[in-house]
C-alpha cells in the first residue's frame, strides 16, 4: 500500500511537470494513471479537476469533483473548485 501511494504521488508530480511544460494531454494521462493506482488520491483528483477546468470542460471537472466529494467530504479546496466549475457552467447557460 505504501508503494502504491508513492507511485500515485509520482504520477501526480509528473502530471504537474507536464502541465508546466505546456503538455496538457500528457498531464491528463499522468493524473489518470495516479487515479488508476489510488482512486481516492486527493491531489490527483484535484489536479484532474483543475485540468478539466483549464481545458474549458467544467462538466468533466464536476464529474471528477463528485468523486472527490465522496472520498473527501468537506474538503475546502474541492468545494472551491466545485463552485468554480458550477459558475462556469452557469455562465454558459
Amino acid at each position: 500500500a505504501v508503494n502504491e501511494r508513492r507511485i500515485a504521488a509520482y504520477w501526480v508530480r509528473l502530471g504537474r511537470l507536464e502541465r508546466e511544460l505546456g503538455r496538457p494531454d500528457e498531464a491528463l494521462v499522468a493524473f489518470e494513471n495516479a487515479l488508476r493506482i489510488n482512486p481516492s488520491h486527493r491531489h490527483a483528483l484535484i489536479e484532474l479537476a483543475s485540468h478539466w477546468l483549464d481545458a474549458g470542460e467544467p462538466h468533466r471537472a464536476l464529474e471528477t469533483l463528485e468523486r472527490a466529494h465522496q472520498v473527501l467530504p468537506g474538503d475546502a479546496e474541492i468545494d472551491a473548485l466545485s463552485t468554480r466549475a458550477r459558475a462556469l457552467l452557469s455562465a454558459r447557460g
